[in-house]
């Protein structure tokens, strides 16, 4: 049984028995939820900054200064502290400790199809996303809002979680292996925005993210490290 079927075995316990809020869904015969959710810690602070400061709150790299890393491996990360000058700032930092922690983090996040959405004054932007039966989504939520916010899915089986002002909240959902629309609500929020989720076999399957390993100069961005 390969690697990804073992994810979605997991992942299709795990929805049984609610979603996973906050920490990561260990990975069968892989990395367990604490060595998981060090990684994320790294991934968010070191030295101060984080990876996340270049590479994108969930390793996007949606910010235009570091590349999508979902996926890197130890080698990336490694390749990338030696080669690539901006990552001097963490380099001292990022002990072989450390290095195996996020790597770990970035392995369960290339699993994992990347779904993000922001609730902005009573509706959510993206509204609408479509994913294919069985796929297993990491939902980013960012509260644009002043205040703190209540999100919640019945259907989805996800029960109410509260990201604060400003901020993000994300967890795990494995979609149906058949069809069906699905809708993420503001519980509290006084409006009818909804974020839909239409799990459909015309959406594009998920393919789950290995980065290829590029030599690059040192002035360079990064090559999928951290």
């Amino acid at each position: 049984m390969g690697f990804r079927y073992l994810l979605m075995a997991v992942l299709h316990f795990a929805f049984a028995a609610g979603p996973l809020w906050p920490g990561p869904p260990a990975l069968a015969d892989e990395p367990s939820n604490d060595l998981i959710e060090k990684g994320r810690e790294v991934f968010l602070t070191v030295a101060g900054v984080g990876c996340a400061e270049c590479h994108g709150r969930y390793a996007e790299g949606d910010l235009g200064i570091g590349p999508f890393n979902r996926g890197a491996t130890e080698a990336n990360i490694r390749g990338a502290l030696q080669k690539v000058d901006p990552m001097k700032i963490i380099r001292d930092e990022m002990t072989d400790e450390k290095i195996v922690q996020v790597a770990a983090y970035f392995r369960w996040m290339g699993e994992l199809q990347l779904v993000k959405t922001m609730y902005k004054q009573g509706r959510f932007i993206a509204n609408e996303v479509s994913i294919y039966p069985g796929t297993a989504i990491q939902l980013a939520v960012q509260n644009a809002s002043f205040e703190p916010h209540t999100f919640a899915s019945d259907p989805m089986g996800i029960k109410p979680f509260r990201v604060n002002s400003r901020d993000f909240g994300d967890l795990t959902w494995r979609a149906p292996d058949n069809e069906g629309v699905f809708e993420l609500r503001c519980t509290d929020c006084g409006s009818d925005g909804k974020l839909t989720i239409r799990v459909s076999r015309s959406a594009k399957p998920h393919v789950p993210s290995r980065p290829v390993l590029k030599s690059q100069a040192a002035t360079s961005s990064s090559e999928g490290g951290c």
